[in-house]
This record gives C-alpha cells, structure tokens and sequence, in this order.
C-alpha cells in the first residue's frame, strides 16, 4: 500500500469545472427536445397550472415557440432547467473561451495528474484509490401525508458540494465505485 496525494487545487477546482462542463453538455443535448422531432407533446401533458405559465408567458410567440415552450415548461424539472440555462449561460459567446475551455483544460490536467498516479513511469502505480463518497451525511427525509411520499430536504448548493470527492475521478473518466460502510 502506498500513500499518494493530489495537489488539492486539483479537488478543489474539479466541481465548478465539472459543473461549467457538464451543464453545457446538458443543455447542448437537452435544445433538441421540442415535441416534435424528439420528446413527448406537451398537449397531452400539461397540466391546468402549467396551461396558466405557459399561456402567461408565450402569448406573443409564434405557433412553432409555443410547441417547444410548453414542450419543455411541461418535461423538464426544474434541476433540468436550472442547468440547461447555466450551461447555455457558458456555451454563450462571451463566456465560452473563459468558462467552459477553462473547465476542459482543468479536465486534461487532472486526467494526466490522475493518470500519472495509477501509472508511475510507465508502469502500474496503484490498483485503486480510495477515497469518501461525501463530505457529509444523508439528506433528512421527511414523510408528506398529503400525497404519501417520501421528499428528501437538500439544498442545491449543498447537493452540488457533496460531489467534491466524485467529481475527480469523473472528470478524468476513470471507472469508480461507491461502496456503503
């Protein structure tokens, strides 16, 4: 067994590079999803509350932005949402070369860094590294008798910090494995 560690300035700026990449890779795949081509119609989905966003929002588009408008207000949740307009936010022409080109050159260097420890010299290095899943406990999960589900109470922000220890290994694109103790 053999003690290896990272320039922790790799952990740290990994989960904003993974976060700049991976929602300009969601939104990039979700802009297809119009009802028409790809995803369900929205007509048969609506609800009577979404009927009032939609209506309240899209009076002045054409036809065509209504489908897709009301396609999307309609499938996607509002994490889905969050981050196809963050990584539309980075794919946008004056934040392109700054944010997301940054996030990928982050990407190359932890990969090579992470690469450079399981294979010293050419050679095998290590077989596994080991490392927390997270940096904190399970969210609370609270009952609601009003609908018989279960909802789990997390904070976004805290969501996405949880993932500092995942995202590394992710951004590198080595295999991993989460085991409960």
């Amino acid at each position: 067994i053999s003690e290896q560690q990272l320039p922790s300035k790799f952990i740290q700026y990994s989960l904003p590079a993974y976060y700049v990449l991976a929602c300009a890779e969601a939104s990039s795949n979700l802009s297809r999803y119009d009802g028409i081509r790809y995803g369900c119609t929205s007509s048969t989905l609506i609800t009577k509350e979404e009927e009032k966003v939609v209506s309240e929002y899209f009076a002045e588009m054409t036809p065509f932005e209504t489908q897709i408008s009301s396609t999307r207000v309609s499938n996607f949740g509002s994490e889905v949402i969050r981050r196809i307009l963050c990584g539309t936010a980075v794919l946008s022409s004056n934040r392109f070369h700054t944010f997301y080109e940054g996030a990928a050159t982050l990407r190359a260097l932890l990969t090579k860094q992470l690469k450079e420890v399981v294979f010293q010299d050419g050679k095998e290095g290590v077989d596994f590294l080991l490392l927390p899943t997270s940096i904190s406990l399970p969210p609370t999960i609270i009952g609601d008798e009003e609908n018989d589900e279960e909802i789990a109470k997390v904070d976004a922000t805290e969501a996405f910090a949880n993932d500092v220890m995942t995202v590394p290994i992710s951004l590198a694109g080595l295999p991993s494995i989460s085991i409960p103790v």
